[in-house]
Parts: C-alpha cells; structure tokens; sequence
C-alpha cells in the first residue's frame, strides 16, 4: 500500500482522530484558511499559499482535503460548532424565546465581521446549516427530542428565519427580536411535542428592548 492510501485510510479510522500530529495540521489549515478569507475571496485561495502559511507541504494539505472547497466547508462546520460551543441561553429556547432570539441577534451582531467574510465568500448558507445542526445537537442534550428529525427540522426553521430576517429588517434588532419571539411562542406546543414532555416554549413577558437592553445589539 502507498503512503498516501495509508494516510487515506488512517483518516477515516480512530487512529486519525486521536492522533495529535493530525489534529495540528487541521488547526494549523483552519487557521490560515480564516486568515486568508479575511484577506481575498474563496476563489483566490490556492492550496500552495495555504500550505505554505500552515508551514505543510502540499501534499500534506490533500491528505486532509480533496481541494480548498472542501476546507471551505469544515471551515464553516468548525466556526458554527465553536460559536454554538460558547452560547449560553439554551435554555432559553424552551422557557424563554424572546429572550432566546435576542441573545442570538446579539451573539451575530458581534461577530458581524466574521460573518460577513463568510457571506462574501458564498458560504453563508453552509454555515447557517451547519450553525442550525451544532445548536438541534445541544439542544437536544437539554431535552431528548421524541421525534429529532421533526425537532432537528423545527430548529433549522427557527435559526434560518431569524438569521433570514436581519438583512431584510435592515438591522433593525428589536423588531427582529419580536418577529422572531412571536415565531417561537407559536411553536411552542410544537417543541413541548418533539423535545420532551418537560420542555416549553413558553409565553413569557416581552423584555426590555429599550436602549439599554438592545445596547450589546448595537454597539
């Protein structure tokens, strides 16, 4: 067997995944992926420049990607795994809904620049899916979905249509807040169905949306 096929077939094995050199060049690759979609667009990429900034050899870049697309693609996979990772309002979801959309809007608004080179690049679509995979999978650790392909389904709608609404609301965020609140009560039996008898998404009292509490939206 040829090095290359060997190295294949140790990435898709358990080897691969727990082996610290392999793990390091991934991190090394995102790393200087990020860096160089800040700087130009997908299309200006080249596996030379990038191998070279993650101080590999290019034959070491396609033992972990076919071509820059597909490091495009867990580039995003890995921003929204690391973005849903630091997300503190779960709980939310289910108790508190507008809450729940306005810690979100809050959440993209903050890192606006790092999604708005993803969006130039025509990733943003990935992301938002793989965004919406990331927080079903944490939410259905707060409350075992009955059904978790309808759950996984429900919470793919409710993310892409609050994402959907801030270009098209001119970022207005406190009326994407309500929008988006008013959405979740509405499926809030829904949720009670398919994530759990225990879980709720409740009618609760709008929240303050005055400038103080819409300040972390707008700064």
């Amino acid at each position: 067997m040829r090095p290359n096929e060997a190295n294949r077939r140790e990435k898709d094995g358990e080897l691969a995944n727990t082996d610290l050199r392999y793990r390091r060049t991934e991190r090394f690759l995102l790393e200087a992926f990020d860096a160089a979609l800040r700087e130009r667009p997908l299309d200006k990429i080249t596996v030379t420049s990038l191998s070279t900034a993650a101080d590999i050899n290019k034959a070491t870049f396609y033992l972990h990607y076919r071509d820059i697309y597909e490091l495009a693609d867990a580039y995003v996979q890995h921003v929204a795994e690391r973005q849903v990772a630091e997300t503190d309002c779960l709980d939310e979801y289910f108790s508190e809904p507008r809450r729940f959309a306005a810690s979100i809007v809050a959440d993209f608004e903050e890192r606006r620049e790092e999604g708005m080179h993803i969006a130039r690049n025509g990733l943003l679509h990935r992301y938002i899916d793989a965004y919406a995979t990331a927080m079903h999978a944490r939410l259905s650790e707060l409350n075992p979905a009955v059904d978790d392909r309808r759950g996984s389904m429900t919470t793919s709608f409710v993310l892409h249509g609050i994402l959907s609404l801030l270009p098209l609301c001119e970022n207005d965020f406190p009326l994407v807040i309500e929008v988006a609140g008013d959405m979740l009560e509405a499926l809030g039996e829904h949720g009670k169905a398919h994530f759990g008898q225990g879980a709720t998404v409740a009618s609760t009292p709008t929240p303050n949306t005055g400038p103080k509490a819409t300040a972390k939206l707008t700064r």
